[in-house]
């Protein structure tokens, strides 16, 4: 029994995702992790990815912590588990096409997101740090451009 209850964008609570990119398809290992906004973690691999990835799916979750339910499928696949130096998320790429069976095993209500949805969702809002602007600008040191000749 497939338990994909749709779920509207507004009640997800979180996402868990596979991120994949051409270095890790060589070694056919992906990335498993979570997130509370797509758009703002995809930002977040521009500084370390130098063939840009994607994520290839991505799964929306109802449920109260989201991190719990990352803890979960990565002890569910550590046999899994990629023995790299690149962190705890990384794993072969098998499992990419084990994970709704497991979610469906944990009672966990998700929805598989296509790419248009992916592509509708936003960044989070964010108000300016005041406080970390303010600290930039009193303990920078300004120079005019004759004192540095």
């Amino acid at each position: 029994m497939i338990k994909k209850k749709r779920l509207p964008n507004s009640e997800f609570n979180g996402f868990i995702y596979i991120r994949e990119n051409p270095i890790w398809k060589l070694k056919r290992i992906l990335k498993l992790g979570c997130t509370h906004n797509i758009k703002d973690r995809d930002q977040q691999y521009i500084t370390y990815e130098p063939n840009r990835g994607i994520f290839s799916k991505v799964i929306g979750i109802n449920e109260e912590d989201i991190k719990i339910v990352e803890k979960k499928l990565h002890k569910y696949f550590e046999k899994y588990h990629y023995e790299g130096d690149g962190g705890s998320e990384f794993f072969s790429s098998i499992i990419f096409n084990k994970i709704e069976r497991v979610l469906d095993e944990f009672g966990i209500d998700y929805h598989v997101l296509t790419n248009d949805e992916i592509n509708a969702l936003t960044h989070s809002e964010r108000e300016p740090n005041t406080k970390v602007i303010s600290s930039c600008i009193s303990s920078s040191k300004w120079y005019s451009i004759y004192s540095l000749v």
